[in-house]
């Protein structure tokens, strides 16, 4: 076998007698054969002077084949030692005997970089006998880059004949070129064929194809690098450049002599050397690196990486075997591999590729650089062991093996072995720092004497696979103190002590030479750790320092127990006067009182007012009266209570009224000082006296206990509040801890902080639940030692929801049941989140509603002097007032036991004719009402049967038109607003919350409109319809229903994509139009104002300068909306005749 080499660089030819002349030079540089087989060509100039041709190394991916493997180049005369190598092209080849028995001779080029070759053509010339042979030349092939599939198969099943595993060669296919693969079913010649069309134009998949190259001959052969043919005799092989356009050779690259016969093997490399590796990387794998000997660097070319062999120790020592002593021969250890798999295994699965060679005299030299390499191995032996389906045979702590090594050739045969090394495998793992290490007081008495020591103690290891045998433990007297000396295991060491296997805990009493004393370190803080050690086979492993843990000889006693309090934002009620004013009479001669209190909050049920007329001559009451309670109606902001008193007189008493007003939840709220007015001669005989009063809620800092215990988060005005708790120390204190309870959840750190010296100390609760809790405050302080105090319980709050309940709702009745026994079925919407149950009221007519209504859905509520049952209301429905007596029922919890929403249902029986009228309320937890739902009135009569039963189909429709085009725009053209969806927070109205701009309009007075309190008006006979958003054909929003969905963000990338209706339809807007007149000493002022008294609508207004404000009205969103959450609107419009006429979507809107 020989192997040549020739270095290609500018202009060159072939002379007639077959030496090579490169012109450009003074004289000519011949290649011809320098020796026998086994021996590489040299270059020779017979001028003197070395071409300048430089060389590079061999790409590296391709072959652990060194440069100075051309040991055959003859440098003569002025080389410059410095020039680098690069054009490199080498030529090897060797035979293989096939299965019957055929030789064939293989050859293989290569060159730095491989660019020089890939893609072109090559011709291969075969003569009988050496090259002195006078034989000529014949070409017996032309080689070049195939990418047909078709001709591809006949080369990789020649490649068979080569020892080519096509199995294996199609699994390297799938795992390293998956990517270009079209599909995984293709054949393997157009897997090899996709392989090479993908990896010509990108870098990282080229690597990988050289690399298949070298591993796989049937890859070599397609990309026209190799060639392989049956070999009869001697021959010798010439590969020429081709240009097959011309059919003419373009120079010769590469001449090779082979002959039959078994090949040269490749010469053993060193003996392996362990590389030391005492840390934790080490554990359980073996590092090792070996030297190639000089005799191996000489063959290079001829050689593609290594093979490591691993051998159990009783195997290779066995008698029959001594492979301790002397090495197996490569076909002996392959075929023991494959016969005793147990004690002999190849360890690598691909070549094992080397960057840096050692010699002899450096590979075992592990001292530092420049002297020595301690870092670089080879190959590390883990036995696969994190590979899926491993099975441990043996490989653990303490083993041993003998480990070879052998060189692979360019067909992936095994050379000469090389002598075995012992290697024993090592736990370099430690073991786990001990858990739960604690320092305690150890108290004896000794002698009538009382002594105190610290006790470490600690929870023992309990891994049965790393079982540890001792603890090494360590005093410090700071944290930094073992930081900066914990580097040296024997620093600080006071105690080792051994592991006992049956107990959870070790201990270890620090009561040693320079212990903590109580003479000498009373409160003194020292610090200990402990480390675990294990029984490694190679030496023990110390785990880290465990956590430390402190201790202090002292006294534990804490301080006392501290004191505090609670302040809440608590809501009540309370009524104040707002106007008095004469209007027009209702009789002549009398005097009329119209006592007027308008709600500011849906949160009021009732007013009552009491009045008296005084006679200031007689000193008393002459006349009282009292309203009763006169109760709100859902949707009614304002009640009044009319009374009359003869004029005979009257003149000069003096009108005193008291009104108070009550909320649901039984607070109730009054003027501090009674209103007064002299009752003047000069209203007779035309005026009516009109005072108005307002009833509100108003929102104050006090402190638990004190008349209020909920805490509301929002006041009426739309700020949000906190629960401020205030605490004071007792002596000694230096730190504090606040914990809170939500409801019977866990005790939890809310607040902390050092005391230093205050008096006192507050934390700010701002972490209020979103659906209502009672929430409880403990308080608790400690001493400079850590020692606590007693946790002391503040006291606990009931707190409001964050945000008003959801408002139901109501579905139209349905009737149910038969003529003898009707019934009619009540369904509601309502997400159930943060609500209890809901409270519905029925009113009946002309017969009261029996409490039996719904058993075992509906009940009475409990009858109070706050809360009455049945509520008189009076409504305005259909056009029609009426007075009902509405039955309030409440449901059962939402839950098992009623359903858990957001859709419910109760069946209930009724009466035949009855005319029944109901709402809907949700109850939160804490007892806050919702907004009533929309009202539903259900008549059950007799069915009709005298009509013929038809089916009506019901006809398809397309999907509703889609508006985009932002048309719905104010008519007034200074306001460029339209339609929007926003989280709007008032500028002037007590507004937050989600809302759809559908109106707004430029109003140049600042008396134009009134938002800040309820009812909210606009000045003039206005009808709030007159201000919706119109089209260009002057069409207007209105009738309409407003739907959401929620869109994806970055806190809720998951969402339902379900649309809620959030409004009802809404076809007018509700309003009243007043008169009433002021009078003046100059005379009289007549107002008329358009009040909104519509629960679906708000106003707000965006002051422009002291006059000039934009007046906004929007549809209010009905349901909770989530903070951070993103929504988008859906504002359907509807046609006259019921139809959808489009769908207007708004823009997104972030909730924050």
């Amino acid at each position: 076998m020989v192997l040549g080499m020739l270095i290609i660089d500018y202009m060159k030819a072939r002379t007639r007698n077959g030496n090579w002349q490169f012109f450009g030079t003074t004289g000519t540089c011949k290649l011809h054969p320098s020796g026998s087989t086994g021996v590489f060509y040299g270059l020779l100039c017979n001028s003197g002077l070395f071409w300048s041709m430089r060389l590079m190394k061999l790409f590296s991916v391709l072959s652990v084949v060194r440069i100075f493997v051309l040991l055959g180049l003859i440098v003569i005369n002025r080389i410059n030692a410095q020039e680098s190598l690069e054009n490199i092209i080498l030529t090897a080849g060797t035979v293989y005997q096939d299965k019957v028995g055929r030789y064939w001779a293989y050859l293989f080029w290569q060159s730095s970089p491989p660019e020089i070759l890939l893609g072109r053509c090559f011709a291969i010339y075969a003569k009988a006998g050496d090259p002195s042979s006078h034989a000529s030349y014949v070409r017996v092939a032309v080689i070049f880059q195939q990418t047909d599939p078709l001709n591809i198969e006949p080369l990789l099943r020649r490649a068979e004949n080569l020892g080519e595993d096509l199995a294996k060669l199609e699994q390297d296919l799938q795992t390293l070129f998956e990517v270009l693969m079209p599909s995984s079913s293709i054949s393997r010649a157009e897997k090899v064929s996709a392989a090479i069309r993908g990896s010509v134009i990108q870098e990282e998949y080229f690597q990988n194809l050289l690399l298949m190259t070298r591993m796989h001959p049937g890859v070599a052969l397609a990309l026209g690098i190799a060639y392989a043919d049956v070999l009869a005799g001697q021959t010798t092989y010439e590969v020429r450049l081709f240009d097959p356009a011309t059919e003419t050779d373009q120079g010769v690259i590469g001449r090779i002599t082979l002959e039959p016969g078994p090949p040269v093997l490749l010469p053993a490399p060193g003996a392996p050397v362990e590389v030391p590796d005492p840390t934790p990387k080490g554990d359980i794998n073996v590092k090792l690196r070996w030297a190639t000997p000089d005799s191996l660097r000489r063959l290079g070319i001829l050689q593609y990486g290594f093979n490591v062999w691993r051998v159990t120790k009783i195997y290779a020592e066995a008698p029959t075997n001594r492979w301790d002593l002397t090495p197996p021969s490569p076909e002996v250890l392959v075929a023991r591999a494959v016969s005793v798999p147990q004690h002999v295994k190849r360890c690598n699965n691909l070549p094992v590729l080397t960057e840096k060679e050692f010699g002899t005299n450096d590979v075992a030299n592990f001292s530092p650089p420049p002297i020595g390499d301690p870092e670089t191995f080879y190959y590390s032996d883990d036995d696969g062991r994190f590979r899926p389906g491993y099975v441990n045979l043996g490989f653990t702590n303490g083993a041993q093996f003998y480990y070879f090594v052998t060189a692979r050739d360019i067909l992936g045969r095994d050379g000469l072995v090389s002598p075995g090394t012992l290697v024993t495998v090592c736990d370099r793992f430690p073991p786990a720092p001990p858990s739960g290490v604690r320092v305690e007081n150890d108290y004896s008495f000794v002698g009538g004497t009382p002594r105190q020591y610290l006790r470490v103690v600690w929870n023992q290891n309990t891994n049965v696979v790393d079982p540890v045998s001792h603890y090494w433990v360590y005093r410090w007297t700071n944290v930094n103190e073992m930081h900066s000396r914990a580097h040296n295991p024997s620093n600080n060491l006071i105690a080792i002590v051994q592991h006992t296997n049956g107990c959870v805990t070790g201990s270890y009493v620090d009561n040693g030479p320079g212990c903590p004393t109580v003479t000498q370190d009373l409160g003194r803080t020292f610090w200990y750790t402990v480390r675990a050690q294990d029984l490694g086979a190679c030496g023990p492993n110390l785990s880290g320092n465990s956590a430390p843990a402190f201790g202090v000889l002292r006294d534990r006693v804490g301080p006392d127990a501290p004191t505090g309090s609670v302040q809440i934002h608590c809501v009540q009620p309370q009524v104040r006067y707002r106007s008095f004013a004469l209007t027009n009479a209702s009789a002549p001669w009398t005097f009329t009182f119209r006592l007027n209190c308008t709600r500011s909050s849906q949160q009021f049920a009732w007013v009552q007012f009491i009045a008296g007329i005084y006679d200031p001559q007689n000193n008393k009451f002459v006349a009282m009266y009292d309203s009763g309670r006169l109760f709100y109606s859902p949707g009614e902001w304002s009640r009044e209570f009319v009374f009359a008193t003869d004029s005979r007189g009257r003149f000069g008493n003096f009108l005193y009224v008291w009104p108070k007003a009550g909320t649901f939840d039984g607070q109730v709220g009054q003027l501090t000082q009674p209103f007064w007015v002299r009752i003047e001669e000069s209203w007779l005989p035309e005026k009516d006296v009109l005072v108005n009063f307002e009833a509100r809620l108003v929102g104050m800092l006090t402190a638990l206990n004190q008349g209020c215990e909920r805490h509301v988060p929002v006041t009426p005005d739309g700020t949000r509040t906190n629960i401020v708790i205030i605490g004071y120390p007792t002596p000694t204190s230096r730190e504090w801890r606040l914990y809170r309870r939500v409801d019977d959840g866990p005790l939890m750190l809310l607040c902390q902080g050092d005391i230093g010296g205050a008096p006192s100390f507050s934390c700010q609760d701002d972490g209020m639940p979103p659906g209502g809790a009672t929430i409880c405050y403990y308080l608790q302080v400690l001493d400079e030692h850590g020692n606590p105090s007693p946790l002391v319980k503040l006291g606990c709050v009931s707190t409001a929801p964050a945000t008003p309940p959801p408002v139901p709702l109501l579905s139209p009745l349905l009737a149910t049941g038969v003529t003898n026994n009707p019934g009619m079925n009540m369904t509601w919407f309502c997400p159930p989140p943060g609500l209890e149950r809901f409270e519905v009221w029925v009113a009946g007519k002309p017969n009261t509603v029996s409490s039996n209504l719904a058993p075992g859905f509906l009940v009475l509520r409990q009858t109070n002097d706050l809360q009455p049952n049945p509520v008189r209301q009076t409504l305005v429905l259909n056009g029609e007032t009426n007075t009902y007596d509405f039955y309030v029922f409440i449901t059962p919890r939402i839950g098992p036991g009623f359903g858990p929403g957001p859709q419910f249902s109760v069946p209930c029986n009724i009466e035949l004719g009855e005319k029944y009228t109901v709402f809907v309320r949700a109850v939160a937890k804490d007892g806050t009402l919702s907004e009533p739902s929309n009202i539903e009135e259900f008549v059950w009569n007799p069915a009709n049967t005298n009509y013929i039963v038809c089916t009506i189909p019901w006809p398809a429709r397309g999907l509703p038109p889609l508006n985009t085009n932002g048309e719905f725009k104010s008519s007034d053209p200074n306001v460029p607003l339209g339609v929007m969806g926003r989280y709007h927070i008032g500028f002037e109205a007590p507004l937050t919350g989600a809302v759809v701009l559908v109106g707004a309009v430029l109003l140049t007075s600042n008396d134009a409109s009134g938002v800040r309190e309820q009812p909210q008006w606009i000045a003039g006979p206005t009808d709030p319809m007159s201000l919706l958003f119109t089209n260009r054909s002057g069409e207007k929003l209105f009738p309409m229903v407003l739907y959401r969905y929620q869109l994806s963000n970055s806190m809720f990338p998951n969402v339902s994509g379900d649309i809620v209706q959030v409004s009802p339809l809404l076809e007018n807007i509700a309003y009243e139009l007043t008169n009433y007149c002021v009078v003046y000493a100059q005379g009289r002022i007549c107002y008329t104002n358009s009040l909104l008294r519509d629960s679906y609508v708000v106003y707000d207004r965006l002051m422009m300068n002291d006059n000039m404000h934009i007046f906004l009205m929007f549809v209010r969103d009905t349901q909770p909306v989530i903070s951070g959450a993103r929504y988008k609107y859906l504002l359907v419009r509807f046609k006259k005749n019921g139809e959808i006429a489009e769908v207007i979507p708004t823009e997104a809107m972030d909730v924050p």
